[in-house]
């Protein structure tokens, strides 16, 4: 898993897991978002057989709970966070 640089985390870089992890659980483990983060703007980039996948995630709504669904898996294979 890839939290893109411009996603502007604590700790950007590429992540393993041997288990599914969320998009929370995702930031989280690269140190959070940092003070110039756009929480409000991520996108969740997965590979298809027809291209890539883009799916837009407000990470302030997550936390809120106010959209908990929007919480989703983001596979142990390689997908990217990024702002939109």
């Amino acid at each position: 898993m890839l939290i893109n640089k411009c996603f502007r985390s604590e700790h950007p870089g590429l992540f393993t897991s041997r288990y599914y992890l969320t998009v929370s659980e995702a930031i989280a483990l690269a140190g959070g978002p940092n003070r110039y983060a756009s929480t409000h703007d991520i996108v969740v980039v997965r590979p298809t057989q027809s291209g890539p996948q883009r799916i837009a995630i407000d990470y302030d709504r997550i936390l809120s709970g106010k959209s908990p669904e929007q919480d989703v898996i983001a596979w142990a294979e390689k997908h990217a966070l990024s702002p939109r």
